[in-house]
């Protein structure tokens, strides 16, 4: 083997383990969601855009709805970075009106009323995008992916592990930090319970593609084999099992309701998805089923009882996130163009907020969608979703048209899925733990997503 040949493998398993740990580590402590912790994050993930140059001879963007979505991207940061900028434009002028009666006098006049925290919020975004990117150049290979996922798994069912410990001792802490909310909660090493819903939910779904995976490996062969012969494949099935009813019972003691919609939206997609391709019923794929089915029965029972309690209590006539969403909107329309920087809502949204919700600290909009679009304005909050859209359609097409082989784009639509749901009424993936997660789980999966391959 030549030298360059040599260099260049060594570089790709340095950048897939380096991005597998940061995907395993990134959520030690709280969830990465503190200026120091997301510092180191920013500098690794610089480094390890740098690597993936390296293998630029694996460009991945192989069609065209991926080149779009690139382009969309793209589109997005340069008008972000814009934002930053001290330009004047003729629509700033109501933007700076509204502000100056609002809020304290600001001596820029950029678009964004806070430069450095847009600023610092591109910087996060560019992060997900190199993630992302890195993803699809590590996980060319199919076997290398899915044992990714399933390590992925194994540290997924660790952090439920943990969490459930904490929970039945005490519940208050949060590794070495004393826990300061969510006390009747479980939250693992993440301070929000809808926070570590997303990530156990989507933890879950990895642990039930692989499990049903290894389940296929059971057709024809007698217990026996399995037990004796085969002691490896038995314990990655053990493992996967545990992790899954691990993971599914400390999403229940979260106790948080959009985290079980949205799971349970991400698993009704994935279950749909494997009995539609099924052209026969065969025994493994029975096994699989009767296992998920026992696995979320038990866990239902286990520690479901409050979570559905407080399903049964929603009221949304009551909620004053009604009262939020209309002061968003009317945000929207006061700068429908430019928005109000983004990685700003809470310090631009006071200009909106009423005596009624005056007495809340509005820090995030619980709506990500709104919240995108309240900071970038109409346009390029559309520009910013419209990736996830080329993403979706390229899953579904890739499902459709693939005859085997179609288990890691199912994954990958319903982890989407799961998080599209969960954005409508939470902000769990701006949090860098979460948004590391789905940026890397996405990479994998839309990189085995060409439904030109069979």
């Amino acid at each position: 083997m030549k030298l360059h040949q040599i260099i260049g493998n060594t570089t790709k398993k340095i950048l897939l383990w380096s991005l597998l740990l940061l995907v395993v580590l990134s959520p030690l402590p709280l969830g990465s969601n503190r200026p120091e912790f997301w510092n180191v994050i920013c500098f690794i993930t610089a480094t390890l855009g740098l690597l993936s140059l390296t293998q630029i001879k694996d460009f991945p963007l192989y069609n065209t709805p991926t080149k779009i979505a690139a382009a969309f991207c793209f589109a997005t940061v340069i008008f972000i970075w814009l934002q930053t900028q001290q330009i004047y434009l003729p629509w700033q002028n109501s933007i700076w009106s509204k502000i100056e009666i609002s809020l304290p006098v600001t001596a820029s006049r950029s678009i964004t009323i806070h430069p450095y925290l847009t600023f610092d919020a591109l910087t996060k975004y560019l992060s997900y995008i190199i993630v992302f990117w890195c993803a699809m150049v590590t996980s060319r290979s199919r076997q290398t992916a899915w044992r990714m996922i399933e390590l992925v798994a194994y540290a997924g069912l660790l952090y439920a592990t943990y969490g459930i410990i904490e929970y039945f001792t005490g519940n208050s802490k949060i590794l070495w930090h004393e826990k300061w909310a969510y006390h009747n909660s479980l939250t693992s090493v993440f301070v929000n319970r809808n926070t570590y819903a997303t990530f156990t939910g989507m933890v879950a779904l990895c642990a039930t593609s692989v499990l049903w995976r290894l389940s296929y490996r059971l057709d024809g062969r007698p217990l026996r084999s399995v037990l004796f012969s085969e002691r490896r494949l038995f314990w990655r099935l053990y493992l996967m099992s545990l992790c899954l009813i691990s993971n599914l019972a400390a999403l229940f003691l979260t106790h948080s309701r959009g985290g079980f919609l949205a799971t349970a939206f991400g698993f009704t997609v994935f279950i749909g998805i494997v009995l539609a391709k099924q052209k026969r019923i065969s025994l493994s794929f029975l096994l699989g089923l009767i296992a998920v089915i026992i696995i979320l029965s038990f866990s239902i029972i286990f520690s479901g009882e409050v979570t559905f309690a407080r399903l049964a209590s929603t009221s949304f006539e009551t909620s004053i996130r009604d009262d939020v969403y209309g002061s968003i909107l009317e945000g929207v329309w006061a700068s429908p163009i430019l928005g109000w920087g983004f990685g700003t809502f809470e310090e631009s949204f006071q200009a909106f907020v009423s005596e009624k919700l005056g007495v809340y600290n509005w820090d995030k909009a619980h709506n990500t969608y709104l919240e995108v679009i309240f900071e970038l304005g109409i346009i390029f909050g559309c520009f910013f979703f419209m990736p996830f859209i080329l993403i979706c359609q390229q899953f579904t097409r890739a499902v459709v048209n693939k005859r085997r082989k179609y288990m890691l784009p199912a994954l990958g639509i319903s982890i989407l899925g799961l998080s599209a749901v969960h954005a409508l009424v939470d902000f769990s993936h701006q949090i860098p733990a979460i948004a590391i997660f789905f940026s890397w789980i996405m990479g994998v999966t839309l990189t085995h997503s060409n439904p030109k391959k069979r």
